[in-house]
C-alpha cells in the first residue's frame, strides 16, 4: 500500500531528528527543500506526530512555509520605437531580439 505524504514526511522528520544535522544540512542530503522539512516538523508537532526538536531547532520549525509560483504583479510597460511617418513599434519587455531585428530590417527596406 502506498504511503501518504504525511507518512513520508513523518519518517523524514523522524530520521532528521535522530541526527545532529540542521534542517538545511539534512534536507540537502536527502534532496528536499529545508523549509518544507521544517514546515512538516511543525505540522507534525502540532498534531502530536513528531518528537520535540533538539538543540534549538524548534526555531526553524516555527516558520510557516508556503511554496509560491512567481508571477508578475504589475505588467511592465512596452518599449516604443517611433519610426518616421508616424509608425510606432511596441515591443514587450520580454521580446525576442532576433525577431525584433527582422522586423526593423523590414521597416528599413520599406521606408
Amino acid at each position: 500500500m502506498a504511503k501518504t505524504p504525511r507518512e513520508i514526511w513523518a519518517k523524514r522528520v523522524e530520521r532528521w531528528q535522530s541526527t545532529e544535522l540542521t534542517a538545511k544540512e539534512f534536507a540537502a542530503e536527502i534532496g528536499v527543500n529545508d523549509r518544507t522539512l521544517a514546515h512538516w516538523k511543525w505540522i507534525l508537532g502540532k498534531q502530536g506526530g513528531a518528537r520535540p526538536g533538539r538543540r534549538g531547532r524548534d526555531r526553524e520549525s516555527a516558520v510557516r512555509f508556503t511554496e509560491l509560483e512567481p508571477t508578475a504583479l504589475v505588467p511592465a510597460s512596452p518599449i516604443e520605437i517611433v519610426v518616421d511617418r508616424g509608425l510606432v513599434i511596441r515591443v514587450d519587455r520580454q521580446f525576442d531580439e532576433d525577431t525584433l531585428r527582422r522586423v526593423l530590417g523590414v521597416v528599413r527596406v520599406s521606408a
